[in-house]
């Protein structure tokens, strides 16, 4: 988490998707209050699995300065999320975030994924982009081929699917290595129009993962509309009557009454931001300066992420 906020921090992406969330080996359960991101920027959450024992767990932020919305697709394909964004005039963009297991090798899962492809076309959006790790080494997506004569396997399937959907698949280089494994591309970005990924980079893993982070452009016309930036003036803040407001909390029975984390943190939060509009003044910015790392990192282990991120391992 410490290297995605420092990465978000600096590249101010619109849209970021991670999948395989959770680890494999969980001592606890961790809640979705525990990936929010809010010393970056204002991003709305959306998620897959996070709360749930099922999968790996799919996340998605979008800034909120896009109109985003979260729709359910009709095939129930175990992980996956799509969100609907407004672009200029009547057009739509559709962004998918994807996660395939390569556990799951029966006819019916991989029939869906090929379906939930289809059904993502037939929407009539005019522009899509579907990302995600779909792991197929097999696939070469230089030659759009596979290895062997079987015109009957998954790969295939996912092959033909994507060119009956007239879709393109912008990745070409490996995306995961580890050691002496071969290095192969699992992670891909799906268009339904070949120019619409430009400026993509191959980067270093996030954290101790061993695919690699993915940064492009996505061509479209979109109006962002940012809203004016307010600052809390923290110094002016009358935090003696702040604090007697607290106190006549009874947080004890509070707390206990829900046996939830997230519930107990957002009930928290909205007491929290309630007291800081009503004691603590604020002012509107017309110009702002230059934002200084304010995530508690050492200058360290901001130089070994810089160094990460632009020496990378030769693909």
């Amino acid at each position: 988490m410490s290297e995605l906020i420092v990465r978000t921090r600096d590249n101010k992406p619109n849209i970021i998707g991670i999948t395989e969330v959770k680890p494999k080996a969980n001592r606890y359960k961790p809640s979705t209050a525990e990936y929010s991101i809010p010393e970056v920027g204002n991003y709305k959450m959306f998620e897959k699995n996070i709360k749930s024992d099922e999968g790996r767990g799919l996340l998605m932020y979008v800034d909120s300065n896009l109109e985003a919305t979260e729709i359910t697709m009709k095939t129930e394909f175990q992980e996956n999320i799509f969100i609907k964004v407004k672009l200029n005039q009547n057009d739509k963009l559709l962004v998918g975030l994807i996660y395939r297991t390569p556990s799951n090798s029966s006819k019916e899962y991989n029939d869906k994924l090929v379906n939930l492809m289809s059904e993502a076309t037939d929407m009539g959006y005019s522009h899509i982009l579907i990302m995600g790790d779909f792991n197929y080494p097999e696939i070469n997506w230089e030659t759009w081929n596979t290895k062997g004569d079987r015109p009957n396997s998954t790969e295939n399937k996912f092959l033909e699917a994507l060119q009956d959907n007239f879709l393109y698949q912008h990745t070409t280089k490996p995306t995961r290595w580890r050691g002496a494994d071969t290095p192969h591309t699992l992670d891909l970005l799906i268009t339904n129009e070949e120019e619409m990924i430009s400026n993509l980079e191959y980067m270093s893993p996030l954290g101790k993962s061993d695919h690699c982070v993915l940064s492009f452009d996505f061509n479209c016309y979109v109006n962002i509309k940012r809203a004016p930036k307010i600052a809390n003036l923290y110094n002016h803040g009358n935090y003696k009557d702040f604090i007697q407001e607290l106190n006549k909390i009874d947080w004890h029975n509070k707390l206990n009454a829900e046996n939830s984390i997230d519930k107990n943190w957002n009930y928290f939060l909205t007491i929290l931001k309630e007291l800081e509009s009503r004691f603590v003044p604020t002012k509107t910015m017309t110009q702002i300066g230059k934002k200084r790392n304010v995530f508690p990192i050492d200058k360290k282990a901001r130089e070994l992420i810089r160094r990460k991120i632009f020496y990378p391992k030769k693909l």
